[in-house]
C-alpha cells in the first residue's frame, strides 16, 4: 500500500467519525467544488502527514508551482479521492433518480 491510500484511508477514517453535519457538507459539495476544503482539511492533511517534509521539484509558471507533488496537490487529490470513495462517480442507469450516495 503505498503512502497515497494510507493517507486517503486515514482522511476517510476521519470524515466517518465526524459530525453528521460536517459529514454531510463534506459529502454534498460537488466534486468541482471540494477547493473550499483546500484551507481547512487541506491544511489538517498537508500537517498531519508532514508534506511540507517531503522534497519535491517546483514547476514554476508566472510564479506559481504547479508541481503534482506540491504539498497543496497531494492534499486536493487526497480530498478528491476520500470524496470519490464515499460518493459514486457514476450516472444512475435506467429511469431511476436515486442518489448513489453512500450513507457513513
Amino acid at each position: 500500500m503505498s503512502n497515497f491510500d494510507e493517507y486517503v484511508n486515514t482522511v476517510s477514517k476521519w470524515l466517518e467519525e465526524a459530525p453528521v453535519d460536517l459529514r454531510q457538507e463534506f459529502l454534498s459539495t460537488p466534486f468541482e467544488e471540494l477547493t473550499k476544503f483546500h484551507h481547512g482539511l487541506g491544511t489538517t492533511i498537508r500537517n498531519e502527514f508532514k508534506l511540507w517534509e517531503v522534497p519535491w521539484t517546483a514547476q514554476l509558471k508566472d510564479g506559481v508551482d504547479y508541481s503534482a507533488d506540491h504539498p497543496d496537490a497531494i492534499s486536493m487529490r487526497i480530498i478528491a479521492e476520500v470524496w470519490k470513495r464515499f460518493n459514486c462517480t457514476n450516472q444512475p442507469t435506467g429511469d431511476s433518480n436515486e442518489s448513489n450516495h453512500r450513507e457513513v
